[in-house]
């Protein structure tokens, strides 16, 4: 099992914003599946699958993480036409090394290439894994171009016809263009082009048909009570080799583990760290939370609603989180 079960949904939005020649964010916590959707968007038999004339795309993935510690626009230009020299399908081919051969990463250079792709119905298609990593790169003192490729980028999967950009981030669409304000107080916002495609916890539903997929059904209820309806943790679940029959020991087999990647997400919360705190007992609030951020915490995966409608953590193993953590974190 992978966190891309029960990811269908999303699957098809993706799809049919490359379809439509358009860009988009996959936005979740850490461990939601942002990368395994990329990886789907990238592998030529499933968009064969999903899209009326695959061969025109030219597709490449890029792994923010791995990207030189400080770079410029030009530099980004450069590794991505290498690609296309190399990987692009023919017709694509030949035009990038016609590219490349002028010397110019300059804006109108690139807008007429782009341009050129989509008059003649072909499109490069930018997949950007781990999209922090990759503005923390970019921005890095003294961020010299970090505009200038922004604004490319903006510009180009907009206008152009010849470029798409896939991003997956842990940060919403809004937070990304507060994190690039000061660059272009005055402009437009860089990633409002960007349709989000968000990743949260299974519907209890939808954890339940997933669960009776792979395990015996006297299985399914101790598995939820325990890890909950977060992909990860019910990817950490299914992994146990035999899976324990009760929900705490689950929990005592899982704990570590699923202690690491709390932590990871947690301090993604942001604002919403300190309303997660009040609903499960752990700390008060001037006022209480808006209705808004509790939904998106029970999205999330890390509420839940009892049968009489108060709060709990979503699992077991979140509830041991808390009260191992709980003083630190208030």
């Amino acid at each position: 099992m992978t966190p891309l079960l029960g990811r269908e949904a999303e699957l098809r939005a993706a799809f049919s914003r490359l379809a439509s020649g358009q860009s988009a964010a996959i936005v979740g916590e850490p461990d939601t599946g942002k990368s395994l959707l990329l990886a789907q968007l990238a592998r030529a038999e499933v968009r064969a699958e999903w899209l009326p004339h695959p061969e025109r795309l030219a597709v490449f993935a890029l792994d923010g993480r791995h990207l030189p510690a400080y770079f410029i626009a030009t530099t980004f230009w450069q590794s991505v036409f290498g690609k296309l020299c190399v990987e692009a399908p023919p017709a694509i081919r030949v035009e990038a090394k016609q590219f490349v051969a002028m010397g110019d990463y300059g804006a109108f250079a690139l807008e007429r290439f782009f341009r050129q792709m989509g008059r003649s119905g072909l499109r490069v298609v930018l997949l950007v894994d781990h999209f922090g990593h990759f503005l923390s790169h970019l921005l890095a003192p003294p961020a010299a171009s970090a505009g200038e490729l922004l604004g490319a980028l903006r510009s180009l999967s907009s206008r152009s016809g010849g470029l798409s950009l896939i991003v997956a981030s842990h940060r919403r669409v809004s937070e990304l263009n507060q994190q690039t304000a000061k660059l272009n107080p005055r402009g437009s916002p860089y990633f409002n082009t960007l349709q989000e495609i968000r990743l949260g916890a299974f519907g209890t539903d939808e954890a339940r048909k997933i669960l009776g997929s792979q395990v015996e059904a006297p299985l399914v209820d101790a598995v939820l009570a325990a890890v909950g309806r977060h992909p990860h943790l019910l990817s950490l679940a299914l992994n146990l080799h035999p899976i324990p029959a009760d929900a705490q020991s689950i929990v005592n087999a899982l704990s570590h583990r699923a202690g690491e990647h709390f932590d990871l997400a947690f301090s993604s919360l942001s604002n919403l760290a300190p309303v997660l705190l009040s609903a499960v007992g752990y700390k008060t609030l001037p006022r209480p939370p808006a209705l808004g951020d509790i939904e998106d915490l029970i999205w999330r995966g890390w509420l839940d609603r009892n049968s009489d409608g108060t709060l709990r953590p979503d699992s077991l193993l979140l509830a041991q989180w808390l009260e191992n953590k709980h003083a630190e974190l208030v």
